[in-house]
């Protein structure tokens, strides 16, 4: 049997390849494509990546890990900004479809008679015993 993984927690942001930038958009579309590609380690231009010798320096936060690497702080606040629009869309749809069932059953419980309706079957015993003699 397979456990739950909650879908939130499978979340990955989009990074661009060309400026390593994590707010969504991809290298195709980034305003720096033509221009010398960076070092996704340091940061630099000048060499390719599997050739880089220097420390390395993030892109986005000047942390000391590659520009791809997921401890980011600023990965990590785009993500918390893309969850928590997740979130709330999930819980609005939820909420959504909530309401819509709600409506259609008011509406089946409308066009339906009250149970029992035309029909006494003596008094119950709904308020605990002793109410309608011993019981």
């Amino acid at each position: 049997m397979q456990s739950y993984v909650d879908p939130l927690k499978r979340v990955r942001l989009t990074q661009c390849h060309q400026c390593y930038s994590w707010d969504g958009h991809l290298r195709p579309q980034c305003d720096k494509l033509g221009q010398e590609q960076l070092c996704f380690k340091c940061g630099e231009t000048g060499h390719k990546p599997s050739q880089c010798v220097k420390e390395p320096c993030c892109l986005n936060c000047e942390g000391d890990h590659p520009v791809t690497a997921r401890c980011c702080t600023i990965y990590k606040a785009e993500l918390e900004i893309v969850l928590r629009d997740l979130k709330n869309q999930t819980i609005t749809e939820y909420q959504d479809s909530r309401v819509s069932q709600t409506h259609q059953e008011i509406e089946q419980d409308a066009s339906a008679p009250p149970p029992g309706h035309g029909q006494y079957s003596g008094p119950t015993r709904c308020c605990g015993p002793g109410l309608w003699g011993p019981g």
